[in-house]
């Protein structure tokens, strides 16, 4: 093959997305005493809002003509905190997921923020990598929180499949232990000795790591086994889980060892916040100090994975088209969320990324260039009324100082 036949092509295409227009209402109900629930009902209307996606560009709003209408539909989405930001969302750019206008659509809010949490620790994960990998420690919560919270999903009235957040095999094994057993548990081989221990297959220190049958024992304290426990869980799964496919056994060996040799972990959120279950600062001086090459290696390789897991899962049901109008190749998109997916797909981590503009008050995302120092702001609006801010207090401390004098 010569060098030119290996030159890549890219192809200026557009994504082809619509929505349909709905009012909203959110209404709160409490099924059972002490149980609130927030509803989100909608009531679709006869014509559809437009987007597209170019090269360069993020999914936003255009009229029939391709032109630009609106702002881009992903910070927006990101921006949704609570009912208001909801009803607000929905109206201006349509129902996120797929639905038929015929039937009675409504669902849960929480299930709603549950899919715009993982849509923001995905965002935040290619951020973190692609700006050169070295945020472990956000690296390691995001990818924890994609790939152990527990699958959400959304059930429809007609005959269609529920609509599903992205599947990990580590994280339903996690998650359903008990269910599991007898599908993921290897069986004991000659080199097990129920007082000493056994060597395992290890992804992370290769090739085998020798668990203690003590340490063993600890974790899993038989009859009274801490499922909140990281540790716990993943020296269980690490001794028992050989049924499993590659990338979910290195997700296993990375928290079993990170788990002994860092700190057992407690907390971990969308946002890259990573606390550990001690109370003093050692397991974060150990996180700092102690994570060696072979953890860092590890779990890069796994963030990456996970990542490429995400998209893959979220871009079903985006097929090629035709335009015929511009006689050009395009993508045709169901929903509105698999469009957002796919304008991050179209992301190259390196050169683009999305960043939380600076003003406290605002916390929209938006797109920039990777390497840009200066821009802090989604608009010159959040600029400027910090700008004023600040020079606001520097003045009223200037007058305090002299009163002081």
């Amino acid at each position: 093959m010569t060098k030119s036949a290996k030159k890549k092509i890219f192809i200026n295409s557009d994504i082809i997305c619509d929505s349909i227009v709905c009012d909203c209402e959110v209404d709160t109900i409490h099924p059972v005493k002490g149980v609130t629930k927030n509803i989100i009902r909608l009531y679709p209307k006869d014509y559809k809002h437009c987007y597209a996606y170019k090269n360069g560009k993020e999914l936003v709003s255009t009229n029939a003509d391709g032109a630009t209408l609106g702002r881009a539909v992903l910070p927006d989405l990101l921006a949704i905190k609570d009912n208001k930001t909801i009803k607000k969302f929905i109206e201006r750019h349509g129902y996120p997921f797929p639905f038929e206008p015929s039937e009675d659509n409504s669902l849960e809010s929480e299930a709603l923020f549950s899919f715009i949490h993982r849509l923001e620790a995905t965002v935040n994960l290619m951020t973190a990598l692609g700006e050169g990998g070295d945020d472990y420690r956000k690296i390691l919560a995001l990818t924890l929180y994609l790939l152990l919270t527990p699958q959400t999903s959304i059930e429809f009235t007609n005959d269609w499949e529920p609509f599903c957040s992205c599947y990990h095999e580590m994280g339903y094994i996690w998650n359903n232990l008990n269910e599991v057993d007898e599908r993921i548990l290897c069986q004991e081989d000659e080199t097990y000795n129920i007082e000493e221990g056994c060597y395992v297959e290890d992804r992370v220190r290769p090739e085998r790591t020798f668990l203690d049958a003590s340490e063993y024992n600890e974790a899993i304290n038989y009859g009274n086994f801490d499922r909140q426990s990281m540790k716990n869980i993943a020296t269980y799964l690490f001794r028992n889980a050989n049924k499993v496919d590659y990338h979910c056994r290195l997700a296993i060996d990375f928290l079993f060892h990170f788990s002994r040799d860092v700190g057992d972990i407690l907390k971990y959120d969308y946002k890259g916040e990573l606390i550990f279950r001690e109370s003093n600062p050692s397991a974060d001086i150990r996180f700092k100090d102690g994570l060696d090459e072979q953890l860092k290696q590890a779990l890069v390789a796994l963030a990456k994975h996970t990542l490429k897991a995400e998209f893959e899962w979220d871009l079903d049901g985006i097929r090629p088209s035709y335009n015929t109008q511009t006689m050009a190749p395009a993508w045709h998109i169901d929903y509105l969320l698999s469009g957002i997916y796919f304008s991050l797909f179209n992301i190259e981590a390196k050169n683009e990324q999305y960043r939380i503009c600076a003003k406290p008050t605002c916390g929209r995302y938006f797109l920039t260039k990777a390497d840009s120092t200066k821009q802090k702001y989604c608009s010159y609006n959040c600029s400027n009324a910090t700008a004023q801010n600040v020079h606001r207090r520097k003045v009223k401390e200037q007058q305090v100082r002299g009163k002081e004098e």
